[in-house]
């Protein structure tokens, strides 16, 4: 019986300390590197003692610990018209979202921030940004799944810039865009890690299902083909 509290104590031990991990990481207090090498040693660790020593000299900052609550739906407007612009003074600084052991999601006609930060462990998040209003300029987005997932819906048209990893879980999109030849015009900058979990980046129209967007890519697809073809037949004439 003693042996099976002590392996009791030392699993939910470790479930802390991987969490505590992940939260500095999700706020910038150490780096993927850091991240990898604790997480790591965390499952590796064979006493409680040594979780404790390897999350002792790591914190989440206080001003960074609070939730934020879920954006309100649009209301004044029909779903899936274009949100109206955000003066480029307007945005707020930065902003974090927190899923742990439940959901939390951004969507509507919500104020993107010049910087969001997306956490989620043993929960998901839904970031829609269809409809989202963005400021001019560049916005950068960074998610981190632990044990949990993370959604991110992005709008035709919005140029999106993504890059991540996943670690022992996946890390994935269709999104993605050529620069804007306006260059003040809005831009997601969006990385991430996925730590035995899943992030996802999809490019979707407002009000459309992953179903349907999935067949208008393939017709959109086939559509330039096409028009490949035919410019290279012309030609050859």
């Amino acid at each position: 019986m003693a042996r099976e509290r002590d392996d009791r104590e030392l699993r939910a031990a470790r479930e802390r300390a991987i969490e505590h991990i992940s939260a500095c990481y999700a706020h910038d207090v150490i780096g993927v590197d850091e991240l990898e090498r604790r997480v790591g040693e965390a499952e590796r660790a064979a006493t409680v003692a040594d979780l404790d020593r390897l999350v002792a000299d790591i914190d989440v900052p206080p001003e960074a610990r609070a939730i934020v609550p879920r954006a309100p739906a649009a209301m004044a407007r029909g779903a899936g018209e274009p949100a109206a612009p955000v003066l480029a003074g307007a945005a707020p600084a930065s902003q974090t979202v927190v899923a742990v052991f439940g959901g939390a999601d951004r969507k509507g006609a919500w104020v993107v921030p010049r910087k969001l930060r997306v956490w989620a462990a043993f929960g998901g998040a839904d970031i829609d940004f269809r409809e989202a209003r963005l400021a001019p300029g560049e916005h950068r987005v960074s998610l981190f799944a632990l044990c949990g997932g993370i959604d991110v819906i992005v709008p035709p048209g919005l140029h999106v810039e993504v890059d991540g990893a996943g670690i022992l879980g996946g890390f994935g999109g269709d999104a993605g865009t050529e620069p804007p030849a306006d260059p003040d015009a809005p831009r997601l900058v969006i990385t991430g890690v996925a730590v035995l979990g899943g992030i996802d980046v999809v490019e979707r129209l407002p009000g459309e299902s992953g179903w349907a967007a999935r067949r208008r890519r393939r017709r959109e697809r086939k559509a330039r083909a096409k028009r490949e073809r035919a410019r290279r037949l012309e030609g050859k004439k």
